[in-house]
Protein backbone atom coordinates (compact mmCIF):
# COMPACT_ATOMS: atom_id res chain seq x y z
CA UNK A 1 0.00 0.00 0.00
CA UNK A 2 1.47 3.18 -0.99
CA UNK A 3 2.65 5.87 1.40
CA UNK A 4 3.21 9.63 0.72
CA UNK A 5 6.85 10.45 0.25
CA UNK A 6 8.24 13.14 2.10
CA UNK A 7 7.18 16.02 -0.35
CA UNK A 8 3.58 14.69 -0.69
CA UNK A 9 3.45 14.52 3.22
CA UNK A 10 4.73 18.35 2.92
CA UNK A 11 1.92 19.39 0.86
CA UNK A 12 -0.77 17.30 3.18
CA UNK A 13 1.38 19.92 6.37
CA UNK A 14 0.44 22.99 3.73
CA UNK A 15 -3.16 22.06 3.16
CA UNK A 16 -3.52 21.12 7.11
CA UNK A 17 -1.92 24.74 7.85
CA UNK A 18 -4.45 26.59 5.56
CA UNK A 19 -7.14 24.46 6.95
CA UNK A 20 -6.65 25.04 10.30
CA UNK A 21 -6.17 28.92 9.85
CA UNK A 22 -7.56 29.98 6.49
CA UNK A 23 -7.64 33.90 7.34
CA UNK A 24 -3.58 33.98 7.96
CA UNK A 25 -2.97 31.28 4.49
CA UNK A 26 -5.19 34.45 2.37
CA UNK A 27 -3.05 37.09 3.99
CA UNK A 28 0.38 35.26 3.62
CA UNK A 29 -0.63 35.07 -0.08
CA UNK A 30 -1.83 38.73 -0.41
CA UNK A 31 -5.80 37.66 -0.78
CA UNK A 32 -8.87 37.74 0.93
CA UNK A 33 -10.19 34.51 1.81
CA UNK A 34 -13.35 34.74 -0.70
CA UNK A 35 -10.87 36.39 -3.47
CA UNK A 36 -13.19 35.46 -6.56
CA UNK A 37 -15.71 34.28 -4.71
CA UNK A 38 -19.08 35.47 -3.00
CA UNK A 39 -19.00 36.86 0.03
CA UNK A 40 -19.31 34.42 3.04
CA UNK A 41 -18.14 31.49 0.51
CA UNK A 42 -15.66 30.58 3.17
CA UNK A 43 -15.67 31.10 6.58
CA UNK A 44 -12.77 32.07 8.66
CA UNK A 45 -13.28 29.54 11.00
CA UNK A 46 -10.87 26.65 11.39
CA UNK A 47 -11.59 23.32 9.50
CA UNK A 48 -10.31 20.18 10.68
CA UNK A 49 -7.19 18.66 9.56
CA UNK A 50 -6.99 16.00 6.74
CA UNK A 51 -5.78 12.58 7.33
CA UNK A 52 -3.77 10.89 4.82
CA UNK A 53 -5.31 7.94 3.58
CA UNK A 54 -2.86 5.42 1.35
CA UNK A 55 -5.80 4.46 -0.88
CA UNK A 56 -6.13 7.40 -2.01
CA UNK A 57 -2.95 8.39 -2.63
CA UNK A 58 -3.28 5.34 -5.18
CA UNK A 59 -5.87 7.14 -7.04
CA UNK A 60 -4.11 10.81 -7.08
CA UNK A 61 -1.08 9.50 -8.25
CA UNK A 62 -2.78 7.33 -10.90
CA UNK A 63 -4.23 10.20 -12.44
CA UNK A 64 -0.87 12.34 -11.87
CA UNK A 65 0.73 9.41 -14.01
CA UNK A 66 -1.95 9.14 -16.63
CA UNK A 67 -2.10 12.82 -16.79
CA UNK A 68 2.08 12.61 -17.57
CA UNK A 69 1.71 10.01 -20.06
CA UNK A 70 -1.25 11.13 -22.52
CA UNK A 71 0.04 14.86 -22.24
CA UNK A 72 -2.99 16.15 -20.66
CA UNK A 73 -4.86 17.95 -17.92
CA UNK A 74 -8.43 17.46 -16.55
CA UNK A 75 -10.39 15.60 -14.31
CA UNK A 76 -11.21 13.35 -17.03
CA UNK A 77 -9.00 10.79 -16.40
CA UNK A 78 -8.59 7.28 -18.17
CA UNK A 79 -10.86 6.06 -19.71
CA UNK A 80 -13.39 8.58 -19.31
CA UNK A 81 -13.20 7.93 -15.53
CA UNK A 82 -14.21 10.61 -12.81
CA UNK A 83 -12.45 11.52 -9.79
CA UNK A 84 -15.02 9.24 -7.70
CA UNK A 85 -14.57 6.05 -10.12
CA UNK A 86 -11.08 6.63 -9.85
CA UNK A 87 -11.16 6.81 -5.65
CA UNK A 88 -13.50 3.77 -5.56
CA UNK A 89 -11.36 1.64 -8.40
CA UNK A 90 -8.56 2.28 -6.22
CA UNK A 91 -10.39 0.31 -3.30
CA UNK A 92 -11.50 3.00 -1.13
CA UNK A 93 -14.99 2.76 0.05
CA UNK A 94 -17.35 5.13 0.08
CA UNK A 95 -20.19 4.55 2.77
CA UNK A 96 -23.03 6.06 4.56
CA UNK A 97 -22.86 10.14 4.41
CA UNK A 98 -20.07 10.45 2.01
CA UNK A 99 -18.62 13.30 0.19
CA UNK A 100 -15.45 13.74 -2.64
CA UNK A 101 -13.42 16.44 -4.58
CA UNK A 102 -10.27 16.46 -6.75
CA UNK A 103 -7.62 19.50 -7.24
CA UNK A 104 -4.84 18.86 -10.06
CA UNK A 105 -2.34 21.19 -10.74
CA UNK A 106 1.05 20.72 -12.68
CA UNK A 107 4.28 23.05 -12.79
CA UNK A 108 7.30 22.59 -14.85
CA UNK A 109 10.28 24.26 -16.61
CA UNK A 110 12.50 23.39 -19.43
CA UNK A 111 15.57 23.58 -17.23
CA UNK A 112 16.45 21.81 -14.29
CA UNK A 113 13.10 21.24 -11.66
CA UNK A 114 13.37 21.35 -8.00
CA UNK A 115 10.01 18.90 -7.00
CA UNK A 116 10.21 20.43 -3.48
CA UNK A 117 9.92 23.75 -4.69
CA UNK A 118 7.70 22.69 -7.13
CA UNK A 119 5.06 21.34 -4.42
CA UNK A 120 5.19 24.61 -2.42
CA UNK A 121 4.31 26.61 -5.57
CA UNK A 122 1.47 24.19 -6.53
CA UNK A 123 0.28 24.37 -2.87
CA UNK A 124 0.12 28.25 -3.29
CA UNK A 125 -1.37 28.29 -6.46
CA UNK A 126 -3.75 26.59 -6.25
CA UNK A 127 -5.25 28.27 -2.73
CA UNK A 128 -4.92 31.31 -4.74
CA UNK A 129 -7.49 29.61 -7.29
CA UNK A 130 -11.26 30.13 -6.11
CA UNK A 131 -12.13 27.01 -7.16
CA UNK A 132 -9.14 24.97 -5.80
CA UNK A 133 -9.74 26.99 -2.52
CA UNK A 134 -12.87 25.42 -1.90
CA UNK A 135 -12.36 22.05 -1.94
CA UNK A 136 -9.26 23.02 0.30
CA UNK A 137 -11.04 24.21 3.02
CA UNK A 138 -14.49 22.02 2.18
CA UNK A 139 -15.30 21.32 5.95
CA UNK A 140 -16.91 17.90 5.18
CA UNK A 141 -13.85 16.27 4.35
CA UNK A 142 -11.94 13.96 6.32
CA UNK A 143 -9.61 12.20 4.25
CA UNK A 144 -6.86 12.99 1.22
CA UNK A 145 -4.51 11.54 -0.94
CA UNK A 146 -2.09 13.04 -2.55
CA UNK A 147 0.01 12.36 -5.67
CA UNK A 148 2.98 14.23 -7.29
CA UNK A 149 4.79 12.76 -10.30
CA UNK A 150 7.81 13.79 -12.31
CA UNK A 151 7.92 13.38 -16.04
CA UNK A 152 7.88 15.05 -19.32
CA UNK A 153 5.03 16.64 -20.19
CA UNK A 154 4.33 18.91 -23.63
CA UNK A 155 1.71 21.88 -23.30
CA UNK A 156 1.25 24.59 -26.21
CA UNK A 157 3.61 22.76 -28.11
CA UNK A 158 6.77 23.01 -25.61
CA UNK A 159 7.89 19.91 -23.39
CA UNK A 160 8.27 20.56 -19.69
CA UNK A 161 10.06 18.94 -16.98
CA UNK A 162 6.87 18.74 -15.14
CA UNK A 163 5.21 17.86 -11.50
CA UNK A 164 2.15 16.77 -11.75
CA UNK A 165 -0.31 17.13 -8.81
CA UNK A 166 -3.38 15.32 -7.43
CA UNK A 167 -5.04 15.97 -4.65
CA UNK A 168 -8.25 13.35 -3.87
CA UNK A 169 -10.52 15.05 -0.57
CA UNK A 170 -12.84 12.61 0.71
CA UNK A 171 -15.11 12.08 3.76
CA UNK A 172 -16.62 8.05 4.47
CA UNK A 173 -18.98 7.77 6.71
CA UNK A 174 -18.36 8.76 10.41
CA UNK A 175 -15.05 7.93 11.27
CA UNK A 176 -13.08 10.65 13.05
CA UNK A 177 -9.00 10.69 13.08
CA UNK A 178 -6.06 11.37 15.01
CA UNK A 179 -3.27 12.66 12.42
CA UNK A 180 -0.16 14.58 12.80
CA UNK A 181 3.58 14.36 11.70
CA UNK A 182 6.47 13.84 13.80
CA UNK A 183 9.50 15.39 12.99
CA UNK A 184 12.65 17.43 14.11
CA UNK A 185 12.88 21.33 12.88
CA UNK A 186 16.43 21.14 12.02
CA UNK A 187 15.91 24.13 9.53
CA UNK A 188 14.39 26.30 12.53
CA UNK A 189 11.19 27.31 10.90
CA UNK A 190 8.80 26.20 12.86
CA UNK A 191 7.15 24.35 9.94
CA UNK A 192 7.65 20.47 8.55
CA UNK A 193 10.39 20.44 5.91
CA UNK A 194 11.30 17.52 3.68
CA UNK A 195 14.09 15.57 5.23
CA UNK A 196 13.01 16.35 8.97
CA UNK A 197 10.65 13.42 9.09
CA UNK A 198 11.48 10.51 11.82
CA UNK A 199 9.61 7.26 11.16
CA UNK A 200 9.05 4.33 13.60
CA UNK A 201 8.14 6.39 16.52
CA UNK A 202 5.26 4.39 17.93
CA UNK A 203 1.57 6.03 18.87
CA UNK A 204 -0.94 4.95 21.41
CA UNK A 205 -4.14 5.89 22.14
CA UNK A 206 -7.13 3.74 23.97
CA UNK A 207 -5.52 0.44 23.45
CA UNK A 208 -4.81 1.22 19.32
CA UNK A 209 -1.51 1.62 18.46
CA UNK A 210 0.28 2.73 14.80
CA UNK A 211 3.65 3.59 13.96
CA UNK A 212 5.16 6.96 12.00
CA UNK A 213 5.91 6.22 8.55
CA UNK A 214 9.43 7.34 6.69
CA UNK A 215 7.64 10.75 5.97
CA UNK A 216 6.96 10.92 9.69
CA UNK A 217 3.01 11.46 9.13
CA UNK A 218 0.50 9.07 11.20
CA UNK A 219 -3.33 8.48 11.43
CA UNK A 220 -5.53 6.78 13.36
CA UNK A 221 -9.37 6.09 13.78
CA UNK A 222 -10.28 7.53 17.18
CA UNK A 223 -13.83 8.02 18.90
CA UNK A 224 -15.13 11.15 20.30
CA UNK A 225 -13.84 12.23 24.11
CA UNK A 226 -10.63 12.41 25.91
CA UNK A 227 -8.35 10.58 24.56
CA UNK A 228 -5.18 9.54 26.54
CA UNK A 229 -2.26 9.78 23.79
CA UNK A 230 1.46 8.70 23.61
CA UNK A 231 4.73 9.05 21.88
CA UNK A 232 7.20 6.55 22.15
CA UNK A 233 7.45 3.81 25.00
CA UNK A 234 8.72 3.64 28.45
CA UNK A 235 9.92 5.94 30.51
CA UNK A 236 10.82 8.65 27.42
CA UNK A 237 6.98 8.30 26.15
CA UNK A 238 5.33 11.73 26.02
CA UNK A 239 1.71 11.56 27.09
CA UNK A 240 -1.26 13.66 27.20
CA UNK A 241 -4.71 13.86 27.35
CA UNK A 242 -6.57 15.10 24.13
CA UNK A 243 -9.87 16.27 23.98
CA UNK A 244 -11.20 14.97 20.36
CA UNK A 245 -15.06 16.12 19.39
CA UNK A 246 -16.72 14.93 16.15
CA UNK A 247 -14.07 15.61 13.89
CA UNK A 248 -10.22 15.00 13.43
CA UNK A 249 -7.67 15.98 15.81
CA UNK A 250 -4.18 16.80 14.85
CA UNK A 251 -1.10 16.40 16.86
CA UNK A 252 2.28 16.95 16.10
CA UNK A 253 5.50 15.99 17.97
CA UNK A 254 8.50 18.25 17.12
CA UNK A 255 11.83 17.39 18.34
CA UNK A 256 11.19 14.82 20.24
CA UNK A 257 9.15 16.01 23.46
CA UNK A 258 7.08 19.45 21.76
CA UNK A 259 3.78 19.20 21.21
CA UNK A 260 1.68 21.42 18.64
CA UNK A 261 -2.19 20.36 18.38
CA UNK A 262 -5.07 21.51 17.04
CA UNK A 263 -7.43 20.41 19.81
CA UNK A 264 -7.71 21.23 23.49
CA UNK A 265 -5.26 18.96 25.91
CA UNK A 266 -3.28 18.65 29.27
CA UNK A 267 0.11 17.07 28.94
CA UNK A 268 0.97 14.58 31.39
CA UNK A 269 4.43 13.99 31.29
CA UNK A 270 7.40 13.18 29.02
CA UNK A 271 6.62 16.67 26.87
CA UNK A 272 8.87 19.78 26.93
CA UNK A 273 5.92 21.85 26.20
CA UNK A 274 3.28 22.72 23.50
CA UNK A 275 1.87 25.17 21.21
CA UNK A 276 -2.41 25.68 20.13
CA UNK A 277 -2.57 24.99 16.48
CA UNK A 278 -5.71 26.77 14.57
CA UNK A 279 -8.38 29.36 15.29
CA UNK A 280 -10.57 28.21 17.95
CA UNK A 281 -10.91 28.62 21.69
CA UNK A 282 -8.80 25.99 22.92
CA UNK A 283 -7.56 25.19 26.34
CA UNK A 284 -3.90 23.73 27.26
CA UNK A 285 -2.85 22.49 30.43
CA UNK A 286 0.47 21.45 31.45
CA UNK A 287 1.85 19.18 34.23
CA UNK A 288 4.19 19.44 37.39
CA UNK A 289 7.32 19.97 34.74
CA UNK A 290 8.55 23.14 33.81
CA UNK A 291 6.79 23.91 30.08
CA UNK A 292 6.69 26.06 27.41
CA UNK A 293 3.06 26.97 26.49
CA UNK A 294 1.99 28.77 23.34
CA UNK A 295 -2.11 29.72 22.30
CA UNK A 296 -2.96 30.00 19.05
CA UNK A 297 -4.72 33.69 17.37
CA UNK A 298 -8.13 32.09 19.38
CA UNK A 299 -9.16 33.10 23.38
CA UNK A 300 -7.58 30.43 24.90
CA UNK A 301 -7.55 28.88 28.39
CA UNK A 302 -3.88 28.28 29.90
CA UNK A 303 -2.95 26.54 33.01
CA UNK A 304 0.85 26.07 33.81
CA UNK A 305 -0.44 24.03 36.96
CA UNK A 306 3.54 23.68 38.52
CA UNK A 307 6.50 23.70 37.49
CA UNK A 308 8.75 27.61 36.43
CA UNK A 309 6.68 27.66 32.97
CA UNK A 310 6.57 30.15 30.35
CA UNK A 311 3.38 30.83 28.92
CA UNK A 312 2.52 33.06 25.76
CA UNK A 313 -1.48 33.59 24.39
CA UNK A 314 -0.87 34.85 21.68
CA UNK A 315 -3.63 36.56 20.12
CA UNK A 316 -7.46 36.36 21.58
CA UNK A 317 -8.59 37.18 24.73
CA UNK A 318 -6.61 34.20 26.74
CA UNK A 319 -7.08 32.87 30.51
CA UNK A 320 -3.34 32.57 31.88
CA UNK A 321 -2.90 31.05 34.99
CA UNK A 322 0.83 30.21 35.72
CA UNK A 323 -0.37 27.87 38.57
CA UNK A 324 2.69 26.92 41.09
CA UNK A 325 6.27 27.89 40.07
CA UNK A 326 8.20 30.87 39.20
CA UNK A 327 6.48 31.51 35.48
CA UNK A 328 6.81 33.61 32.86
CA UNK A 329 3.79 35.26 31.56
CA UNK A 330 2.65 36.55 28.17
CA UNK A 331 -0.84 37.51 27.26
CA UNK A 332 0.14 38.52 23.64
CA UNK A 333 -2.64 40.76 21.87
CA UNK A 334 -6.35 41.36 23.25
CA UNK A 335 -7.49 41.30 26.51
CA UNK A 336 -5.97 38.97 28.90
CA UNK A 337 -6.61 38.16 32.09
CA UNK A 338 -3.78 36.77 34.35
CA UNK A 339 -5.24 34.27 37.09
CA UNK A 340 -3.35 33.99 40.59
CA UNK A 341 -5.96 31.46 42.66
CA UNK A 342 -3.24 30.23 45.80
CA UNK A 343 -1.09 32.56 47.82
CA UNK A 344 2.16 29.57 46.09
CA UNK A 345 1.46 31.26 42.50
CA UNK A 346 4.04 33.83 42.84
CA UNK A 347 5.93 33.83 46.47
CA UNK A 348 7.20 37.18 48.00
CA UNK A 349 10.43 34.59 47.62
CA UNK A 350 11.58 35.41 43.87
CA UNK A 351 12.28 31.71 43.30
CA UNK A 352 8.64 31.28 42.97
CA UNK A 353 7.24 34.24 41.68
CA UNK A 354 5.79 35.18 38.64
CA UNK A 355 6.33 37.96 36.37
CA UNK A 356 3.79 39.59 33.67
CA UNK A 357 5.78 40.20 30.56
CA UNK A 358 3.53 42.48 28.67
CA UNK A 359 0.74 43.30 30.86
CA UNK A 360 -0.96 46.23 28.76
CA UNK A 361 -3.93 48.91 30.07
CA UNK A 362 -5.13 50.10 26.55
CA UNK A 363 -5.29 46.16 26.09
CA UNK A 364 -7.72 45.68 28.80
CA UNK A 365 -5.79 43.22 30.67
CA UNK A 366 -6.54 42.37 34.32
CA UNK A 367 -5.11 40.78 37.00
CA UNK A 368 -7.64 38.22 38.81
CA UNK A 369 -7.38 37.79 42.48
CA UNK A 370 -10.67 37.06 43.12
CA UNK A 371 -9.76 33.01 44.54
CA UNK A 372 -7.04 34.25 45.87
CA UNK A 373 -8.07 34.38 49.86
CA UNK A 374 -7.23 37.88 50.72
CA UNK A 375 -7.26 37.68 55.03
CA UNK A 376 -5.73 34.04 55.97
CA UNK A 377 -6.53 35.11 59.51
CA UNK A 378 -10.82 34.91 58.64
CA UNK A 379 -12.48 31.67 57.38
CA UNK A 380 -13.78 31.90 53.68
CA UNK A 381 -12.15 33.95 50.98
CA UNK A 382 -12.31 37.62 51.50
CA UNK A 383 -11.60 40.22 49.01
CA UNK A 384 -8.91 42.46 48.59
CA UNK A 385 -8.70 46.44 48.95
CA UNK A 386 -6.55 48.47 46.21
CA UNK A 387 -4.75 50.56 48.19
CA UNK A 388 -2.36 51.95 45.48
CA UNK A 389 0.80 53.19 46.22
CA UNK A 390 0.03 53.50 49.95
CA UNK A 391 2.31 51.54 52.59
CA UNK A 392 0.48 48.93 54.32
CA UNK A 393 -1.42 49.94 57.68
CA UNK A 394 -2.07 46.58 59.57
CA UNK A 395 -5.34 45.73 57.80
CA UNK A 396 -4.97 41.86 56.28
CA UNK A 397 -6.17 41.97 52.76
CA UNK A 398 -4.45 45.38 51.30
CA UNK A 399 -3.20 45.43 47.91
CA UNK A 400 -0.19 47.83 46.72
CA UNK A 401 2.18 48.36 44.13
CA UNK A 402 5.29 50.16 43.64
CA UNK A 403 7.43 51.12 40.22
CA UNK A 404 11.58 50.11 40.59
CA UNK A 405 13.21 51.62 37.49
CA UNK A 406 12.05 49.75 34.63
CA UNK A 407 9.75 47.30 36.74
CA UNK A 408 6.57 47.27 38.81
CA UNK A 409 5.75 44.86 42.18
CA UNK A 410 2.49 44.20 43.35
CA UNK A 411 2.47 43.31 46.85
CA UNK A 412 -0.34 41.70 49.27
CA UNK A 413 -0.33 41.34 53.20
CA UNK A 414 -2.82 38.45 53.77
CA UNK A 415 -2.40 38.45 57.41
CA UNK A 416 -1.87 42.30 58.57
CA UNK A 417 1.67 41.94 59.48
CA UNK A 418 2.36 44.95 57.23
CA UNK A 419 4.67 41.91 55.28
CA UNK A 420 4.42 41.22 52.13
CA UNK A 421 2.94 37.19 51.52
CA UNK A 422 2.31 37.56 47.63
CA UNK A 423 4.00 39.19 45.30
CA UNK A 424 3.64 40.07 41.24
CA UNK A 425 6.31 41.75 38.93
CA UNK A 426 5.38 43.01 35.88
CA UNK A 427 8.32 43.75 33.52
CA UNK A 428 7.69 47.19 32.86
CA UNK A 429 7.12 50.58 35.24
CA UNK A 430 3.58 51.61 35.51
CA UNK A 431 1.05 53.22 37.29
CA UNK A 432 -1.48 50.76 38.29
CA UNK A 433 -5.44 51.42 38.96
CA UNK A 434 -8.19 49.30 40.78
CA UNK A 435 -9.81 49.04 37.66
CA UNK A 436 -6.27 46.67 36.89
CA UNK A 437 -7.86 44.03 38.80
CA UNK A 438 -10.63 41.23 39.57
CA UNK A 439 -11.08 41.65 43.37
Amino acid sequence: MAQPTAREQLMLELVNRARLDPITEAKRYGISLNDNLPSGTISGSTKAPLAMNYLLINSARGHSQWMIDTDTFSHTGKGGSTPTQRMQAANYSLTGSWATGENIAWTGTTGSLDLTSAIISQHKNLFLSAGHRENILEESFREIGIGQIAGKFTSGGTTYNASMVTQNFAKSGSSIFLTGVIYNDTSGDDFYSVGEGRNDVRISSEGKTTDSIASGGYQMKVSAGTNSVAFGTGSSAVKLEAKVLSENAKIDLVDGKFIESSVSLTLTSGASGAKLLGRDALALTGSSASERLVGNVGSNRIDGKNGNDSISGGAGNDKITGGGGADKLSGGSGADTFVFNLKSDSTAASSGRDTIIDFSHSQGDRIDLRSLDADTTRSGTQDFSFIGTKSYSGDAGELRYSKKASDTYIYADLNGDKKSDFVIHLDDAMTLYKSDFLL
